[in-house]
């Protein structure tokens, strides 16, 4: 994965209106078999949440391995209630409208209860949505691998054509945001509202936001607001970070005005616990509070404060930074031309839409081109020469910095940051293969002016059983270095 679109919350802003709901409904789950669904949600906390309990019901990452949790209950969704409208509009019979069946459950159902007594009773409005998470364990849960993360901008998707609705993903998300349409009889999610990233426009739950309280852009972008908001102040954080899965939906927690004491005047104590922030947000919720409380500080004396100007959103457009994907698209293609795409890896479109030539011209041109290839080949030689050997210092040699690698799954699955990250992930290849890796065979190569792919055949011995499979190795080239690293196992790349 190259990049990582990502989304921030300011839960200080948001007023439960639902609009971003609606939004989302409209757009997206107005078909039949989708009645219960809601890709994006507000929820009332301190309460059950939608589905019901969904934070007692597992799955997610635990030392390491996939753990998988419950299957939510029909119930816990709230069955559709059907109104008695042919009995007010057609028959007359009725005057008005009401459920035809006494509701026991549905969304939403305890909102604005919250929790604490009278003066200090408390609650706010939590929105949630699919965390395109960088770990997905839906991912790595789905038997029949119709989930995958799109490699220009991370946004996690389902084949709907391979899905055979086994619901393995809803048992594995922590967070319960995957959904089975018994009618089409397969999962279904919030998909970023990915046709409009590709335009540069924001997902509709951000963009319809009446309160200005949802950021997007990309992770890695030091000059947009999730770098600054995520990154730089740290005052946005994820969560249920504990559940391992790398959500890449960020929240801003909320300040609300400190509780009354016995005499009615403010103290100095919370209204909202802090455990239970903790409980949500992890142990750096304090300090993401103490960074919020001083800048506001500094306001209030007249003083500038970057972060309380961003937060506060006076012009719209500051809320969002993403750049059209056409760009980053072309060097995703270069994973799909169609020798690759033939072949059954796991592609982000289909096969042929771009031929590598083309693919040189559009990303700068045949000088351009040669020089990444001959970069490229040189690192994968190093590259080879470690899987062999053990003796990795060449390839790492030629490698930035600020490297990155992706891998598909087991312990180094997804996006792994940093050069010293890479000599683990070696040194745990040759710990895995301690009689070597051999690539037996260059099946293809095909390149763009910024990132080269070999197709191989790979053989060795895990264990005492023989390994043979078949694989994709892209390199993107910095200058005259090796920045990122993409590995992708073809359709059978199963062990023998």
């Amino acid at each position: 994965m190259s990049r990582q679109i990502a989304m921030v919350i300011d839960l200080n802003k948001c007023i439960g209106c639902q609009t971003c709901t609606v939004a989302c409904k409209t757009l997206w789950t107005d078909g039949a078999g989708q009645e219960t669904m809601l890709w994006n949600n507000v929820e009332t906390v301190p309460g059950q949440g939608y589905p019901r309990n969904w934070q007692n019901m597992g799955g997610g990452w635990k030392e390491g391995e996939l753990s998988f949790g419950e299957l939510p209950a029909e119930e816990d969704y709230g069955k559709p209630v059907e109104l008695n409208y042919r009995e007010v509009y057609q028959t007359g019979k009725d005057y008005y409208l009401h459920a035809k069946e006494k509701m026991t459950w549905g969304p939403n159902w305890d909102e604005d209860v919250g929790a604490g007594v009278y003066p200090n009773n408390y609650h706010f409005y939590l929105p949630r949505l699919c965390n395109h998470c960088t770990h997905p364990a839906c991912l790595e849960a789905c038997p029949v691998r119709a989930i995958y993360k799109r490699e220009e901008d991370g946004i996690v998707l389902i084949d709907e054509k391979k899905c055979q609705g086994f619901r393995e993903c809803i048992r594995a998300c922590p967070y319960k945001k995957i959904y089975f349409n018994s009618v089409k009889g397969v999962s279904q999610k919030c998909i970023f509202c990915f046709p409009r990233i590709e335009k540069g426009i924001a997902p509709a739950c951000a963009r319809q936001c009446p309160g200005r309280l949802r950021f997007v852009g990309f992770l890695d972008d030091p000059t947009g607001p999730i770098y600054l908001l995520v990154h730089k102040w740290q005052v946005a954080l994820p969560l249920h970070e504990e559940y391992g899965t790398q959500p890449n939906v960020f929240y801003v927690p909320p300040l609300l005005p400190d509780a009354f004491d016995e005499e009615g005047r403010f103290s100095e104590k919370p209204r909202i616990p802090l455990e239970y922030l903790r409980f949500l947000f992890g142990p750096r919720v304090d300090s993401a509070l103490a960074t919020l409380k001083a800048e506001m500080a500094k306001r209030q004396r007249g003083e500038p404060s970057e972060l309380m100007d961003l937060l506060i959103a006076k012009d719209w457009k500051s809320l969002f930074k993403i750049p059209k994907v056409i760009a980053v698209l072309l060097i995703s293609l270069l994973t799909i031309t169609t020798n690759l795409g033939a072949t059954g890896f796991k592609a982000n479109a289909p096969a042929g839409v771009l031929t590598t030539p083309t693919m040189g011209v559009l990303m700068g041109g045949k000088d351009q081109s040669a020089k990444t290839l001959k970069i490229a080949r040189a690192a994968f030689e190093h590259f080879k020469h470690g899987l062999a050997t053990g003796q990795w210092e060449p390839f790492l040699g030629m490698l930035t910095d600020d490297f990155t690698l992706y891998f598909p799954t087991g312990k180094y699955q997804g996006l792994n940051v940093g050069k010293a990250r890479a000599a683990e992930f070696l040194r745990f290849v040759s710990e895995t293969f301690k009689e070597g890796l051999l690539i037996t065979e260059v099946i293809s190569v095909t390149s763009s002016a910024t990132t080269v792919g070999f197709e191989c055949r790979v053989e060795g011995k895990l264990g005492e059983q023989p390994y043979k499979n078949r694989v994709a190795i892209f390199l993107d080239v910095c200058g005259d270095k090796i920045c990122a690293f993409r590995e992708y196992f073809g359709s059978d790349g199963k062990s023998n």
